[in-house]
């Protein structure tokens, strides 16, 4: 739901594409067989005229980090006043009981709590850590001239969910699984970006990876149409 038609505007050619990369945040730490991936569909995406400039954003790892101040705080009210206004008989507690995932599970355990995880004080804050997020993705864009950012949408491929629940392997190394999946997607939806997430290829493990693109605010419609010309590179130069 974009708000406008995409259909009236049109799609862009590649050569008046320019799409930043901030590596230090959603580059970072990928697992090799995303990352392979990811560069060759980049290198196709260059080849074809599309405008790829290194950016930075070295704030956006601890800004992004707010979110979960923010979850917890307004998830406390909110739950509790969806459980009692639908009558559902629940508690929040008594639902987080019935959570199967550990780290959901854990986090509604927090929240359901006699003490409120997060203070009104530390809530503020965070709410201004994403303002501040806010503006310096829109300057970024508007200094840079940027129609998005681009990124792999996730940092590793699926894993079967049996043994992932709490865990997952990547580079050989055991991590987090809810933050290690979340990560690149986080900062838009904090911010209230637009994001649009398309095929970039299969990993050597056979599985599909994801580019995404986060636009301006309000840059829905303008988005899609750059996520289509976007995919049909990759289709035509050998993503299939």
């Amino acid at each position: 739901q974009t708000g406008a038609d995409a259909a009236g505007l049109a799609v862009p050619e590649a050569a008046t594409i320019r799409l930043g990369i901030v590596s230090e945040y959603y580059y970072y730490g990928l697992e090799a067989a995303t990352a392979s991936v990811v560069t060759d569909a980049l290198g196709r995406l260059r080849s074809a005229g599309v405008q790829l400039v290194e950016v930075s954003f070295p704030e956006l790892g601890a800004q992004a980090g707010a979110g979960f101040p923010i979850a917890l705080y307004e998830a406390r009210e909110d739950l509790t006043t969806y459980l009692a206004r639908f009558q559902t008989g629940l508690t929040l507690s008594g639902l987080a009981e019935q959570v199967a995932s550990p780290d959901v599970k854990g986090i509604l355990g927090a929240v359901a709590g006699e003490q409120p995880p997060v203070s009104e004080a530390d809530y503020q804050g965070a709410l201004a850590t994403i303002g501040q997020m806010q503006r310096q993705f829109e300057t970024l864009f508007a200094d840079q001239q940027l129609a998005a950012v681009i990124f792999p949408t996730t940092m590793l491929t699926a894993r079967p969910i049996d043994g992932s629940l709490e865990t997952v392997e990547r580079n050989g190394e055991s991590v987090p699984t809810f933050p290690s999946y979340i990560r690149n997607t986080d900062p838009a939806s904090l911010a209230g970006l637009p994001g649009v997430s398309f095929y970039a290829g299969d990993a050597s493990n056979g599985l599909p990876v994801g580019l995404e693109i986060d636009g301006a605010p309000g840059a829905d419609a303008a988005l899609l149409n750059v996520a289509l010309r976007l995919e049909a590179i990759l289709r035509s130069s050998g993503s299939e």
